[in-house]
């Protein structure tokens, strides 16, 4: 089955999704587990993480990848630094973004829409 793919540098990718995964562990309760899922969609490739056991202050909610909403953003067991935060920057320069809402009271869900770049066509003339 062929996803497509996300043009980009691997590394950061990788750095962004990790950080996010990380997120999601953090927020869920020990012996929970992390659900990764995925959609193909016209165009896009979505990534959807669920942690589940804590959720996010809802005052929290809409500036949890501000850059300086990171001591608010902690979780009853754990700092999670500057991590949600850097994972948004990586995936701005992919052309993506990343968004957070709580699933009701048992956890909180991170969706990452990423663009398939074997729906872009190329240039009449060439140029990317």
């Amino acid at each position: 089955m062929d996803l497509g793919f996300v043009k980009g540098d691997e590394d950061l990718l990788v750095r962004a999704l990790r950080a996010l995964l990380e997120t999601a562990v953090k927020f869920s309760q020990e012996g929970e587990t992390i659900r990764l899922t995925y959609e193909a969609i016209p165009g896009f490739l979505r990534v959807i993480l669920e942690g589940h056991g804590r959720t996010i202050p809802e005052s929290v909610l809409p500036k949890f990848f501000d850059v300086f909403s990171a001591a608010e953003a902690s979780t009853p067991a754990k700092d999670l630094g500057m991590a949600p935060a850097v994972a948004h920057r990586i995936l701005s320069l992919f052309g993506a973004s990343v968004s957070v809402a709580n699933l009701g009271s048992s956890g909180i869900r991170l969706t990452i829409p990423l663009r398939d770049t074997t729906q872009i066509r190329a240039c009449p003339s060439g140029e990317t």
